[in-house]
């Protein structure tokens, strides 16, 4: 025969059963039944978006049992650095129940900007328009001016240098220069 282990049973618990056959009744007999145990393990991560040659923190959430992380770390929390979008997942095992958790990290690629600078060589109290491609906001420039193209009116005779910076927060930051 079989027993129905009724949903809200603890992670264990414990049965007898007799057998009646035609008045004789056998003596007890109890059997310790385990109740499969709901698993339902996420991961966290921060961030969830990092530049290239970034890290990110990933958590094991939800897991009372053994984790193992395809990393083939078993601690809770483990740091991973990768170079393209990758998925990273545990397995979490309790009473000899399985279940995976998945995350995705997204690599956002560090630009390379460039200036174009339309006339190289200009005159004392000349103007210029210097203007950079491949720049993700916000953009700043070495002499604090912001956007991705400027005017710049070098007051000394000599070879001015400009730099910029691009992109800041969830964006990968990059500098590039002119002289």
């Amino acid at each position: 025969n079989s027993i129905s282990v009724p949903s809200n049973a603890t992670s264990s618990s414990i049965y007898s059963a007799t057998c009646n056959v035609g008045g004789c009744v056998s003596n007890s007999t109890s059997v310790v039944v385990p109740k499969g145990t709901l698993l339902n393990p996420s991961i966290s991560a921060s961030p969830e978006t990092v530049c290239t040659n970034g890290s990110s923190t990933l958590t094991a959430n939800n897991c009372a049992g053994s984790i193992r992380w395809s990393t083939g770390a078993t601690s809770a929390s483990i740091v991973v650095n990768p170079n393209t979008t990758s998925t990273y997942n545990f397995i979490c095992t309790v009473n000899n129940c399985v279940a995976t958790a998945y995350k995705t990290v997204i690599v956002n690629p560090i630009k390379t900007p460039s200036i174009n600078v339309p006339t190289p060589i200009i005159c004392l109290g000349e103007s210029v328009t210097l203007t950079v491609t491949n720049c993700d906001a916000p953009i700043v420039w070495s002499n604090s001016q912001n956007g991705s193209s400027i005017v710049v009116t070098p007051t000394t005779v000599g070879t001015p240098s400009y730099s910029v910076t691009c992109g800041s927060g969830t964006t990968c930051s990059a500098t590039g220069s002119v002289t």
